[in-house]
């Protein structure tokens, strides 16, 4: 489970991309919603605002004959496209409420400034598509709900760009025609727009009641002592939701096993096993499991530190690939997290750049941490079939180690191919192998020899090749027997002067070229 920024507490899946830093707060929770909401609105709009084009027809048609039909098809269409672009554009960018509320404001005024351009031609001030206001008030006011003191101010601006475009054009022609509007049109208008008035007025109220039966929902939501608030993650087992700890009085990352999963032969008890194995790690390199148990109803849940930051995957991804200093210097830390849980009988069974999480240490340094012991292996005394299985495939294909994509148990090497694999992409911005499906991946893993990463990265010293290499072997054997061996070993590769050899390499290519 693993989210837009992700949060780093969560195993096969991945969401939209926003960083936990913004999940921190009441704030962030409505911000959530809103996003989630104004996506409906947009599913919903670009549906209906094409439909009342039918309006239009009746209105040029039936109720004023003559009236140009090609101004409402532009309106339409520059409307429809010129929103659903600014959607598609800033809906992953919205990370605070500001620009949310610009995005909110930006797209209802342009769908009430084109119904005020439409107005312009059938009737102006005294044209009934005023009543247009009606329908986008009530759409602003239903799906995006809202404290009634921001509620009727954000309904109030839908009207703005209405008013201004109608009465704007009524100026102008009555300064070319040197008569400002009647009485008669100003009275029509005001009847019409009492209307308008009513439906703002009625809708802040109703939104108001929405967003207050909403929070209730939110409030009520609890596990144990676990009150939930955003969900940050989901995936096959479950979901992982920020929560705030009432005994603590702090925010976590709460693992929620899902009914599905509960109900599988065996999950419930390597669930509660793994917690129990998971809390006793105390590596500064492993994601802090703090607490774990059973709601009055039987959800099985698991509390673990929340943590601030973005994992490799997504570094690569923005970035590039790591300075080859840095990425050792990080995958050495990964081989300190999983020690310990090697030592403690524990086998990750999911390790890759999505599960190596970057966050900020106490002196402010950049520190690495391992999440997502959710698919773990867990040897003790009371193993049984029941609980861990051979022919039971878990992991992730891209970095899976041979001997699991066969569908055997996995051992703490099968961690060392895994991490092997994730130094490679983090070296070179792509996995040792590529394939089409997960099948095609596991049979490279199975038969393909992979390339030394230097072939895609020429700054890349022959040492550090050699250890990616090695790691990579297909028999078990044949890689370094424990994570402490791989540590030792990266701790001897000269990665000081990659810089220098980067540059090399690129003035030679250059030259070549």
């Amino acid at each position: 489970m693993s989210p837009p920024g992700h949060s780093g507490h969560g195993g096969g899946g991945r969401q939209s991309s926003h960083s936990l830093g913004s999940l921190r707060s009441a704030e962030a929770r409505e911000l959530e919603e809103r996003r989630a909401s104004l996506t409906n609105v947009y599913r919903f709009a670009f549906l209906c605002w094409p439909a009342f084009f039918l309006l239009d027809l009746y209105v040029v048609l039936v109720v004023q004959p003559g009236t140009p039909l090609l101004p409402f098809v532009i309106v339409r269409v520059a409307v429809l496209v010129a929103v659903q672009a600014m959607y598609a554009f800033l809906i992953d960018r919205l990370t605070t409420m500001a620009r949310f509320l610009f995005f909110q404001v930006f797209s209802f005024g342009s769908v009430s400034a084109g119904i005020g351009v439409m107005a312009l031609y059938c009737g102006g001030i005294t044209s009934r598509y005023s009543h247009g206001l009606s329908i986008v008030l009530l759409v602003h006011a239903a799906m995006i709900p809202a404290h009634w003191r921001r509620g009727i101010w954000m309904l109030a601006l839908d009207c703005v760009p209405y008013l201004l475009v109608v009465f704007g054009a009524a100026l102008v022609m009555a300064h070319a025609r040197g008569v400002l509007p009647s009485q008669g049109e100003l009275a029509y208008f005001g009847l019409d727009f009492t209307f308008v008035v009513a439906t703002l007025v009625m809708g802040a109220i109703a939104s108001h009641v929405l967003w207050s039966a909403r929070r209730q929902v939110h409030e009520a939501r609890k596990l144990g002592r676990y009150r939930l608030k955003v969900r940050i993650g989901v995936g096959g087992m479950g979901e992982v939701w920020m929560a705030w700890d009432d005994a603590a009085q702090r925010d976590v990352a709460l693992k929620v096993l899902s009914p599905a999963a509960s109900e599988q032969a065996g999950a419930v008890a390597r669930f509660e096993r793994e917690a129990r194995a998971a809390a006793s790690l105390r590596s500064p390199h492993t994601v802090r499991v703090l607490d774990y148990g059973a709601s009055d109803d039987g959800v099985r849940y698991l509390a673990m530190e929340l943590l601030e930051g973005v994992d490799l995957a997504d570094v690569v991804v923005r970035d590039g690939p790591l300075s080859p200093s840095r990425a050792v210097r990080l995958v050495k830390q990964a081989c300190a997290s999983l020690a310990e849980a090697h030592a403690n009988g524990i086998v990750h069974r999911d390790i890759k750049p999505a599960n190596l999480f970057l966050t900020a240490g106490e002196d402010a340094r950049e520190i690495l941490k391992v999440v997502d012991f959710g698919i773990a292996k867990v040897s003790s005394p009371d193993d049984d079939a029941t609980l861990t299985q051979a022919g039971w495939i878990g992991g992730t294909p891209a970095y899976m180690a041979p001997e699991v994509c066969a569908g055997l148990q996995a051992e703490p090497r099968s961690d060392v191919y895994s991490l092997g694999a994730s130094l490679f992409f983090l070296l070179t911005g792509e996995p040792p192998f590529e394939g089409s499906n997960a099948g095609a991946l596991m049979t490279a893993h199975l038969n393909a020899r992979p390339v030394a990463p230097s072939r895609r990265a020429p700054w890349i010293s022959a040492d550090l090749d050699a250890v990616v290499l090695r790691c990579l072997a297909k028999g078990a054997a044949d890689r370094f027997a424990t994570v402490g061996e791989l540590e030792e070993a990266l701790a001897a590769c000269d990665v000081d002067a990659w810089q220098e050899r980067k540059a090399n390499r690129v003035g030679e290519t250059q030259r070549v070229a």
